[in-house]
């Protein structure tokens, strides 16, 4: 064998074996196309594949990066922190990371869980100053800043992120949010210094009708009521269809009023009335309308305003004073009866428990002065009912239903209700132990008002009695229950002085660290509890607390490592601690934080099958099992769990979701009665758990993948007893997607029309779904056409061998295609050793054993072909997904096809084949929304596709 043919051969293997290598370069950029296009589940589905099969290449830390991204588009902000946080333990070093812990912050702020986005927020600015999310991370702690009118520290962060990033893309949205925190500090100068910057853009983009809003917002604060006016009603003239259009008006009105111009006033409101429907306020409008009416001496206008009050949507505050005017409206025409009606109407709506005892009270009031003292003394009674820590007229409530009880002949009632003011009112001295018991009792009777003055009560008139200092930590713990912990902790922190034993001085160490805790001054509670613990022989309860919290410390601060730790030290010190229980449990969830799942769920199982455990945490044990069970697809391991925790805990708070883990392994395994079953009990024992809906819809969508029809359909029937408005168009969608499964066009046709011509609001956000639904059409034809006269003709036509074997290759596809695969297979042999031709005789030879059935050589000939750069590269993909939907082996197929729709655009007939079967192969995994998506983009990138009517022919073939 001569040097160039042994160069040649050797060059051919690493050919193959680069051919044979999988292509994450491709895979990827197929991938970030369905992102770009918003196609989460196939980019997903992508991205998984390479960090499952190249997780260490070069997109693997990218891939596990943008797997987290799905889910926070998708607005599943659990699974987006999960995959996020799976990215810094896989790959600490990568770029990624800056990028991910921003979205794990955002995705906490999105759960509800401020502290810690707020936290993880600054933890980026100072970690990553120079990133070009940290301006968007200073907007989003200052956002929550705002949020809990923190307005001080709000400020202070949108001026940073504006000084250090004058040039970021929200550098408008943070001086609209800068100004606002400067109007709720009441620094309206600094507001509108802001707000102008924005007005002189004059750009709606750059928010000039909100900074224009706010502008007159801060004019009306000082009092310029008529430039408020003037800057109100020129934006809503401007910009009327801004979102502060209404509201504007509104201000408008009120800066109106405020320079008496009732004109004016009136013409805004109306305008509102008449030209914002879906004004949220409109009960403000309309009282403000009565308001006005009334003080113009028009009665009969303003009583038909203040009618619409109770009617209308909006905030409810208004209700009491709207109909404290209808009330004076109705008495002064000697109507009564109708007063009480009103009252009763508000009460029956009436939410807010302390308006609800106003209005009670008033009630009782009107009853009196007509002489109905009994009826009287049941309102105040209800009224006393509904009074609140600290009401200032709780202590007149119970004098006038004192009153009412005597002038009705109760005396002993009576008296019993002087008592009451007498106990917690008193004209007179009492002893320190009684103003202390009082305290003591609307403690914790969460009286938080009532009790800190009676704890001030002792100090102030008892400064040398024993109860003092127990009132003076009293008074601290109940800033701490009504979360005023800085409070709390400065109260705790001047007891030192007087804690003049040892015992008193731990006590107040330890109350010290609760509220420095809470005040997220972990240091200074960390120095707390270790001054507690190194007095463990003296005081060893409270040595135990203090080496719980700060293990909880660790938990809370995400440090699951020293956490792990701290839990493990605890059990050691202290095995008959009083928190054992809880300290096994959170180890437990410490090794789960750390990836540590078996561990995790090891520990939680000796918890579950612990009989002495405590009940809190045997019950969160149990569940906690069910979960991971069912989230790792162990369904028997998932029901018994499930099982178990409702035979133990039939009341408890995870009942409901018990319930629905139950039902779902049910499905899961097929047993599809006991799954009805476990429907028909929590429907029994919890009539409005929104987990019964979520039962019956995988009941249905499980019939449905079976084929059972009537089922089904059965189940959806009876979903529509229990969905709510908002749920009814989604509902009607599942039904006419079964029905053209089933191949009831027709019916499901009706169902798309009558959804696309209703009126109904709980079918508009559905349109979109049911245009796309209804536009399914499969209908697939194939027409192959004959070349073997045309490989004759050329066969000897040429003398240049490239060209005859070129025509050779051709004669052999053109055989396979005619089914003549014996002859085909003749014609390409010899074809696979000459390197220009490989590819090509690959590709041919695949299709040969294609049509002989046998796949798997097809298949492996076609992925040599597909993972060369190859001009046959991306027809060996389609090549190869066929044979995976022939397979049945869908998500391989629907990756193949991805590959294509996002890298082939240019080939339009490979880039037509590869939309219409991605179709099909959603179809194939039930996924009817991602379906519809792909053919409408094949109606739109083809509208004379042939494919169109293949899709609505296999729909119908498969139904």
């Amino acid at each position: 064998m001569n040097l160039y043919k042994k160069i040649l051969l050797f060059l051919f293997a690493v050919v193959l074996l680069y051919a044979q290598a999988f292509s994450a370069r491709l895979t990827f950029r197929a991938a970030m196309s369905a992102f770009n296009e918003k196609d989460y589940y196939t980019a997903r589905l992508l991205l998984q594949e390479i960090v499952h099969k190249d997780p260490l290449g070069e997109f693997g830390d990218d891939s596990a990066y943008h797997i987290g991204l799905t889910y926070f588009y998708e607005g599943k902000y659990p699974a987006a922190i999960f995959e996020l946080n799976l990215l810094g333990r896989d790959y600490p070093d990568s770029p990624f990371s800056p990028n991910a812990e921003f979205y794990i912050a955002e995705s906490h702020y999105y759960s509800g869980k401020l502290p810690q986005a707020l936290q993880m927020h600054h933890n980026f600015v100072r970690e990553y100053p120079e990133h070009a999310l940290a301006p968007r991370a200073l907007y989003s702690s200052g956002y929550i800043y705002l949020e809990q009118k923190k307005y001080d520290m709000a400020a202070a962060d949108f001026e940073r992120a504006i000084r250090e990033y004058p040039s970021a893309e929200n550098i408008a949205s943070l001086r609209l949010q800068l100004g606002i925190a400067w109007y709720n500090l009441k620094d309206y100068a600094r507001a509108k210094k802001e707000f102008e910057i924005l007005i002189e853009k004059a750009d709606k983009a750059m928010l000039s009708d909100a900074a224009s809003f706010w502008f007159g917002r801060c004019e009306y604060a000082e009092g310029n009521y008529s430039d408020a006016k003037n800057r109100f009603a020129d934006l809503a003239e401007t910009y009327p269809d801004s979102v502060h259009a209404p509201e504007a008006l509104y201000f408008a009105a009120l800066s109106a009023s405020r320079i008496n111009d009732s004109a004016a006033s009136l013409q805004y409101l109306r305008r509102i009335e008449n030209d914002y429907p879906d004004y949220p306020q409109r009960r403000e409008v309309y009282f403000r309308i009565g308001q006005i009416e009334y003080a113009e001496n028009q009665p009969s206008e303003a009583e038909t305003a203040l009618r619409k009050v109770f009617s209308a949507s909006g905030e409810a505050s208004v209700i009491p004073p709207a109909a404290d005017l209808l009330a004076e409206i109705l008495a002064k025409q000697n109507r009564a009866a109708e007063v009480l009606e009103l009252y009763d109407q508000v009460l029956k709506d009436q939410k807010d428990n302390r308006e609800k005892q106003v209005m009670l009270s008033k009630k009782a009031s009107l009853l009196y002065n007509l002489k109905r003292y009994e009826e009287s003394a049941k309102v105040y009674e209800t009224a006393l009912s509904q009074t609140k820590a600290g009401d200032s007229d709780e202590a007149e409530l119970t004098y006038l239903h004192a009153q009412s009880l005597y002038r009705s002949g109760l005396t002993d009632k009576a008296k019993q209700s002087l008592n009451q003011v007498h106990k917690k009112f008193p004209s007179s001295s009492f002893r320190a132990d009684a103003y202390y018991l009082a305290g003591e009792i609307d403690y914790y009777a969460s009286d938080f008002d009532s009790a800190l003055q009676n704890y001030q009560k002792v100090i102030r008139f008892y400064p040398t009695h024993a109860r003092s200092f127990e009132a003076a930590m009293g008074i601290g713990w109940t800033y701490f229950e009504m979360k005023q912990y800085a409070r709390s902790a400065d109260q705790f922190r001047s007891l030192f002085k007087s804690a003049n034993t040892d015992a008193r001085t731990i006590q107040v160490r330890m109350a010290l660290a609760s509220a420095e805790y809470n005040l997220q001054r972990f240091d200074k509670a960390i120095a707390e509890y270790k001054a507690v613990i190194q007095q463990k022989k003296q005081f060893p309860e409270q040595a135990q607390e203090a080496g719980f919290q700060l293990a909880w410390i660790d938990y809370r601060n995400r440090n699951y490592d020293k956490s792990l730790a701290g839990f493990m030290q605890y059990r050691h010190d202290f095995p008959e601690g009083k928190r054992i229980q809880e300290a096994r449990y959170f180890q437990a969830w410490s090794h789960y934080r750390l990836g540590e799942t078996e561990a995790a769920r090891s520990l939680l199982q000796a918890i579950a099958d612990d009989s002495t455990a405590n009940g809190i945490f045997h019950a969160r044990a149990v569940m906690d099992i069910a979960r991971m069970d069912s989230g790792a697809k162990k369904f028997e391991n998932a029901a018994a769990s499930s099982v178990r925790y409702l035979s133990l805990y039939p009341q408890g708070d995870d009942a409901e979701e018990a319930h629905f883990i139950l039902a779902g392994s049910y499905i899961e395994m097929n047993r599809m009665e006991e799954a009805y079953s476990v429907y028909e009990q929590l429907t029994a024992s919890r009539p409005g758990s929104s987990y019964r809906i979520e039962i019956l819809r995988e009941l249905s969508d499980a019939y449905r993948r079976q084929k059972q029809y009537e089922k089904a359909s059965e189940i959806l029937k009876q979903m529509e007893g229990i969905v709510p408005d908002t749920g009814r168009g989604e509902l009607e969608l599942s039904r006419a997607s079964m029905l053209a499964e089933k191949g009831d066009i027709a019916a499901a046709t009706g169902i798309y029309r009558n959804m696309l011509a209703s009126g109904k609001k709980s079918d508009a956000a559905w349109k979109g779904e049911a245009i796309l639904q209804y536009l399914q059409l499969l209908l697939l034809t194939r027409d192959f056409a004959s070349a073997i006269s045309v490989t004759e003709e050329y066969k000897n036509a040429v003398e240049d061998e490239y060209v005859k074997q070129q025509v050779q290759l051709f004669r052999g596809r053109a055989l396979t295609e005619t089914g003549d695969y014996k002859a085909a297979i003749e014609t390409l042999l010899p074809l696979r050793s000459n390197p220009s031709f490989s590819a090509e005789a690959r590709f041919s030879i695949a299709a040969t054993y294609a049509g002989l059935g046998n796949r798997d050589q097809a298949l492996d000939y076609y992925l040599q072909v597909a993972a060369a750069e190859h001009p046959l590269q991306k027809d060996a993909m389609l090549k190869t997904g066929e044979i995976y939907l022939e397979m049945e082996e869908y998500e391989k197929a629907q990756r193949e096809f991805a590959r294509l729709i996002y890298t082939a655009s240019d080939r339009s007939d490979l880039y037509e084949k590869a939309i219409y079967y991605s179709a099909y192969t959603f179809y194939k995994l039930k996924r009817t929304s991602d379906a519809d998506r792909m053919k409408k983009k094949l109606k739109t990138e083809f509208p004379q596709s042939l494919f169109i009517k293949k899709i609505e022919e296999i729909e119908t073939n498969e139904n």
